[in-house]
C-alpha cells in the first residue's frame, strides 16, 4: 500500500472516529472534545456503559434460555425421528443380511433371491414358503422344491456332477430354518411395531421439559422487566441525559 493510500485510510478512521464522538456527545466540538467538558461525557459514559452492561447480561440470560428450549425442542425431534426410523426399517426391512448361497440360490434373513425366467433375480418372501428337497426318480440329481403361498411350486436343479447331495441337502434345511426364524421375527416384529406407536404417542403427546424450559424463560424475561437495578441504572441515564441537554442544548442518543 503506497503512502497515498496510507494516509488516505488513517483520514477515514480519523473521520469515523470523529464522528462518532460527535454523535454520542451532541452539542458540537467544545462538548464533544474540549477538556473543561471531560467529567460531564464521563458522566454520560459511565451511565451508558452501566445500561449497556446490564442490558448484555439480560440479552444473554434470555438467549441461554431460549437455547434450553431450543435444546430440548430437538431432543424431542431427534426421539420421535429415532422410533419413526426404527418403524420404517420394521415395516420395510429389506432382503436382510446374507445366510448362504446355493448356486443362482441366495438365502437372506426375509427373502430367498431365485433366478427367473427372464435371467433377472427374484426375490421371494419367507412368509409361508414351504421347501422341501429330494432326488429325481433317476437319482442323477437333487431338487429343491419351493412352493409358495399362492400355490405356485418352483424346483431347481442340482446334479450330481456338480453338487454334492449333502451340500444340497444342508442347503434347503438352512431355507427352512430361516422361513422358521422368519416366522420368529415377524411375530416379534408386529410386538415391537405395536409398541413403538405407543412409544410416537408418548413421546409427541409430551412437552412437559419443552414447557418447563419455556416457562423458565418467561419467568426469567418477568425478572428481568421488574429488574429494580436496570430500572434505577436507566432511570440515572435520563437524569444524565438531561444534564447533559441542560448543558449543551441537545439531548444525547442512547
Amino acid at each position: 500500500m503506497s503512502v497515498f493510500h496510507w494516509g488516505l485510510l488513517v483520514a477515514v478512521v480519523g473521520a469515523v472516529c470523529v464522528g462518532r464522538q460527535l454523535y454520542l456527545y451532541p452539542g458540537g466540538w467544545v462538548y464533544a472534545f474540549r477538556t473543561e467538558h471531560h467529567a460531564a461525557r464521563e458522566d454520560l459514559r459511565t451511565h451508558r456503559e452501566r445500561v449497556r452492561a446490564l442490558e448484555s447480561r439480560d440479552s444473554q440470560q434470555v438467549a441461554a434460555a431460549d437455547a434450553r428450549v431450543r435444546s430440548e425442542q430437538r431432543k424431542k425431534r431427534s426421539a420421535i425421528r429415532a422410533l419413526e426410523k426404527e418403524r420404517d426399517r420394521l415395516r420395510a426391512p429389506g432382503r436382510g443380511p446374507l445366510l448362504k448361497t446355493l448356486g443362482d440360490l441366495a438365502l437372506h434373513q426375509h427373502v430367498l433371491s431365485v433366478p427367473s425366467d427372464d435371467g433377472s433375480t427374484e426375490s421371494l418372501q419367507l412368509d409361508g414358503l414351504e421347501v422341501s428337497d429330494r432326488p429325481n426318480s433317476k437319482r442323477d440329481e437333487h431338487w429343491i422344491i419351493v412352493a409358495e403361498p399362492n400355490g405356485d411350486e418352483r424346483v431347481f436343479r442340482y446334479p450330481y456332477s456338480q453338487w454334492e447331495e449333502a451340500a444340497v441337502y444342508k442347503f434347503a434345511a438352512s431355507i427352512r430354518k430361516a422361513v422358521k426364524d422368519h416366522g420368529v421375527w415377524t411375530d416379534e416384529r408386529e410386538l415391537r411395531l405395536a409398541e413403538l406407536g405407543d412409544e410416537l404417542d408418548q413421546v409427541e403427546a409430551d412437552n412437559d421439559r419443552i414447557e418447563k424450559a419455556q416457562r423458565e424463560r418467561d419467568r426469567l424475561k418477568a425478572q428481568q422487566r421488574a429488574n429494580p437495578q436496570l430500572k434505577a441504572a436507566r432511570a440515572d441515564l435520563e437524569q444524565a441525559f438531561g444534564r447533559w441537554e441542560a448543558l449543551t442544548g441537545h439531548r444525547p442518543h442512547r
